[in-house]
């Protein structure tokens, strides 16, 4: 229960307050890391999932937006932006910023974590893509 319920709202207010309050410049660095090893291996592991589950459901703004350079990290919550696979391509997630698409790009164990199957959560493809840029011209 402490891992699977106590803790990770905790972490996630901690999250949510350290993002609003400008104090982190990288949200993934004081995200759990992406393995524990010894007593607590067991105990550690749903740790992530739990956390996006538990920032999922307060809607929490503190997801990065994809930002073109020399642009400061804004943070929405994760329905309003569209998650690109952490091995998409640099030059199409700039094509798409570049006409306005709201993207992130989050790292690849916490990508792997996000629910599969989610009517809150666009996973970019070239089907999503298509839609968004028919609603969202550049002109």
């Amino acid at each position: 229960m402490l891992f699977e319920t106590f803790i990770p709202r905790t972490w996630g207010c901690l999250v949510e307050k350290m993002v609003s309050r400008g104090l982190v410049s990288d949200v993934f660095d004081i995200w759990p890391p992406e393995r524990c090893s010894g007593e607590l291996e067991s105990y550690y592991a749903p740790l992530s999932r739990q956390l996006v589950t538990t920032l999922l459901a307060a809607n929490a703004a503190v997801w990065p937006m994809y930002e073109l350079e020399n642009q400061s990290t804004r943070y929405k919550s994760l329905e309003g932006l569209v998650v690109a696979s952490p091995a998409e391509k640099e030059c199409v997630l700039q094509a798409l910023a570049r006409v306005g698409l709201s993207l992130t790009r989050l790292p690849g164990y916490i990508f792997e974590r996000l629910p599969k199957s989610s009517e809150n959560i666009s996973i970019l493809d070239p089907d999503v893509a298509h839609k968004l840029l028919l609603v969202r011209p550049s002109c």
